[in-house]
């Protein structure tokens, strides 16, 4: 993406994370900062959509298209509240949190070494920031630095081990991560939370209360759940997972940041063989339903986020696409999914029967996303992006503003191919 050089920033000292110190990063001369907007005097109130790729974000107002606010290095809240950047200075890193409507710094604080964000918050409330290095974040390692950054202050944790943030709990006294085993070779791995008042680092139980060993399998694509309470993970395993009489090779993980449990939902068996998978994931705006779907069995399925047990499983012809990855969106009623001829596919949401295609126009879809309020759909492609009716009609073609390859806060890659479950 096309982005602009990174903006400096004020801070804006508010709450205090337990046991967090302030660092230099608050200093009241700093400058102001000057924010990079497309229109003066546009409606700075409006909401906006983000788009992504791994250098940064921008800001596009919903109702325009035109760019509110570029963030080179910026990573968005799950609620799309707050983009974090991490900007490399002499001393370190600057972490800087902003409105994604107006660029406007709310806070921001100093850390020591070359860092990047990891995890943000809903909220923008917590932000875990990880060695800026690391190409992979399972890569070899003893003991490993994690930055636990607030609108109060800074604190680095060294902790024993080759670990990853991966969220915090919705109280922020823990700070979830995968813990990846053998350190030095890694070829399982286990979730474990870090209390973050005392550093211990503990195991992370079922909702049984028991704690399951480590397993292989790799992450493909991540989601929050509308209310922030709880993390979906889709994962599939070159290796078959035994459960008692049953086998599987992909399931969902699913981290409730609110009570502290972790929990795995299988799939059916014929989805993720030998680790193979394209998926895609969507929940419905009152979050009662997750839906999975899988461009290389042509599968999708609907998840009970309640009971987290499959409700339906359908294999439909013409699904999906190995060749391209998956898009999956949904308004409660529907499911869109990309379809083997590269548009998008309608899927009723209570049946799981295929229905019309809802777009064939559309060249290169590369991100979906539904707005939840009026059930627009929003379609970044290579022709720029797209806002359309939930039955297809385009209603606006907006230029991408950069070189976008995401929407979020929706689906996010968490790392194909370098994390391993922790069910």
């Amino acid at each position: 993406m096309r982005l602009r050089a990174a903006i400096p920033a004020i801070a804006l000292a508010v709450a205090v994370l337990p046991a967090c110190a302030s660092t230099g990063g608050t200093a009241r001369s700093q400058p102001q900062p000057t924010v990079t907007t497309s229109q003066t005097g546009a409606d700075e109130t409006g909401p906006v959509l983000i788009l992504a790729n791994g250098q940064g974000t921008v800001s596009v107002r919903t109702a325009s298209g035109a760019v509110a606010f570029r963030a080179p290095g910026g990573v968005a809240a799950p609620d799309s509240s707050t983009v974090v950047q991490a900007q490399p200075i002499a001393s370190g890193t600057r972490v800087v949190a902003s409105d994604p409507r107006t660029g406007v710094p709310r806070w921001s604080h100093d850390v020591a070494g070359t860092r990047k964000v990891r995890v943000v918050a809903p909220g923008g409330r917590f932000v875990a920031l990880i060695d800026g290095d690391l190409n992979v974040p399972a890569s070899p390692r003893a003991s490993t630095i994690i930055d636990v950054v607030t609108s109060g202050g800074a604190r680095a944790l060294q902790l024993a081990g080759n670990l990853d943030p991966e969220a915090f709990s919705t109280n922020g006294r823990y700070l979830y991560v995968l813990d990846f085993l053998p350190a030095m070779k890694p070829t399982r791995y286990t979730v474990r939370r870090v209390d973050l008042s005392t550093t211990r680092v503990e195991p992370v139980p079922d909702r049984d209360g028991g704690v399951r060993e480590p397993m292989p399998g790799y992450a493909r694509t991540q989601l929050m759940s509308p209310d922030g309470k709880q993390l979906y993970t889709f994962y599939a395993s070159p290796e078959v997972v035994r459960d008692g009489d049953e086998t599987y090779s992909a399931w969902v993980h699913v981290l409730n940041l609110a009570e502290g449990w972790a929990h795995c939902v299988d799939l059916n068996e014929k989805i993720g063989v030998g680790g193979n998978a394209n998926p895609g994931l969507a929940v419905s705006p009152d979050g009662a339903r997750l839906f999975v779907t899988d461009g290389v069995a042509h599968a999708v399925a609907a998840v009970d986020t309640k009971t987290l047990q499959v409700v339906r499983t359908r294999f439909v012809p013409g699904l999906g696409n190995a060749d391209a990855s998956a898009i999956t969106a949904t308004d409660g009623r529907a499911v869109f999914a990309r379809n083997e001829g590269g548009g998008l596919s309608t899927i009723d949401a209570q049946t799981l029967a295929l229905g019309h295609e809802t777009i064939s126009g559309a060249i290169g879809i590369n991100a979906l996303r539904m707005d939840k309020g009026d059930r627009t759909l929003y379609l970044l492609t290579s022709d720029g992006l797209l806002v359309a009716d939930r039955r297809g009609r385009i209603l606006h073609r907006w230029p991408n503003p950069g070189d976008a390859t995401s929407i979020d806060p929706a689906v996010t890659v968490p790392g194909s191919g370098v994390y391993r479950c922790a069910c």
